[in-house]
């Protein structure tokens, strides 16, 4: 956030939604109904507001990132599927998108109108898709997919072109949940829970070369690049 805090969730059935400080210092922000086995969770810089998906009851809320006041239901409070790890915003465009492991979609960051699927499991390149990411100024929207074993990308405009990056019969790619990416550095980053074998890798966004294994030995369901 602005002032160098990050939040977290805790996918429990009572939450909570932490908020951890520039020191390290973790606190509770927010515990209420609204956040019964929260989810994805973003940061609006424009308004400073909390975004997150409840997947206790499938709706998405937003909240003041000071804590103040109390969190809003999003989409006239309707359960808009929202039951996934991953929420991202394009504040530029006022949209925001999120996955629910058999669905992508989008709506408006304003929280009116209703989503819309964007890209889905019966007609498009995913089975279950984790975690997404967005590169806005060049129209594409990334993905990894815990049971197709595959980090991939498509138009963020919903018109396809898909396009495989990494997969498991020739990368490896065993059970892919987290992700990052670097655009001006052209790097993608993924995690892998697969067990004996999690890790994190880092590949070229455009799915050349080999990947990089950065770390081994833990689960890492969530990965977040910082830029000095």
């Amino acid at each position: 956030t602005k002032t160098g805090d990050i939040y977290v969730t805790n996918e429990e059935d009572n939450g909570p939604i932490f908020k951890l400080n520039s020191s390290g210092i973790a606190n509770i922000f927010y515990n209420g109904v609204e956040a019964k086995s929260p989810g994805g969770i973003a940061y609006n810089s424009t308004n400073d507001k909390i975004y997150w998906i409840n997947r206790g009851n499938g709706k998405i809320y937003s909240m003041n990132a000071d804590g103040s006041g109390l969190p809003t239901a999003l989409f006239g409070g309707a359960n808009v599927n929202a039951k996934g790890y991953s929420i991202q915003l394009d504040e530029t465009n006022n949209k925001l998108y999120y996955a629910n492991f058999y669905k992508i979609y989008v709506g408006n960051l304003d929280g009116t109108g209703t989503p819309s699927v964007l890209y889905d499991i019966k007609t498009d390149t995913i089975e279950c898709p984790s975690n997404i990411a967005l590169d806005i100024s060049n129209n594409k929207i990334y993905w990894t997919d815990e049971d197709a074993d595959i980090v991939a990308c498509a138009n963020l405009d919903g018109s396809g072109n898909f396009k495989i990056l990494y997969n498991n019969s020739i990368h490896g790619v065993n059970r892919s949940d987290g992700l990052a990416i670097d655009v001006k550095g052209g790097k993608i980053y993924w995690s892998e829970t697969a067990g004996s074998v999690s890790r994190i890798r880092v590949g070229n966004i455009d799915g050349s070369g080999t990947p990089v294994t950065l770390q081994s030995g833990f689960d890492c369901y969530g990965l977040l690049l910082t830029f000095e």
